[in-house]
């Protein structure tokens, strides 16, 4: 139930998120009534911030999940986690609940799928993140994806590399776990 209640929560947020940097009386009223909407998704106890390039949902228990709107990395995102060479962050969200934490993140890239595949490939061999399995491929028709999950420091990581035709991307999804008490 609380999934279901963050992923409407972060659609919702989204969509306000797109109304954000708007300067007109009228697209400040749809603003607002976005932001109305999400709380109303999320129940009362929940916080909704929208600052500029981030959304921000935080509710009693302090659970929080942030959406960057601006296409960039989370402060936290760790510099050892290989990127391409070249990318745009696509979208770009971060969980938090006390000690736990996901983050997820999606890049686009010019560069073609086997080179991005090889690239990220060699630096996570020289990199300090541990796999835990081998990287698995997959291909059907005009989808292809790549995919290591790896962990460093208690931190689990999946990087995917898919590909849609001509129109390839990188998806990381961290997630550690609250300490058990």
């Amino acid at each position: 139930m609380k999934t279901r209640t963050i992923a409407t929560a972060a659609t919702l947020a989204l969509a306000a998120g797109a109304l954000a940097g708007c300067s007109s009386i009228q697209d400040k009223v749809e603003e607002r009534l976005a932001e109305e909407l999400v709380e109303q998704a999320i129940g009362d106890g929940t916080e909704v911030n929208q600052d500029e390039g981030t959304i921000t949902l935080k509710d009693d228990d302090g659970s929080e999940l942030t959406i960057d709107t601006d296409q960039e990395l989370p402060e936290d995102f760790p510099s050892s986690m290989p990127l391409p060479s070249q990318y745009t962050v696509a979208q770009a969200m971060r969980m938090s609940n006390g000690d736990g934490l996901i983050l997820s993140v999606v890049l686009t890239t010019e560069l073609e799928f086997d080179a991005v595949k090889a690239e990220l490939s060699g630096a996570l061999e020289s990199s300090p993140w541990v796999p835990k399995s081998d990287p698995t491929e997959v291909m059907m028709g005009e989808m292809e994806s790549w995919s290591h999950m790896l962990e460093l420091d208690g931190l689990e990581a999946m990087v995917t590399v898919g590909a849609m035709q001509d129109d390839i991307s990188v998806t990381y999804y961290m997630e550690r776990s609250p300490e058990e008490e």
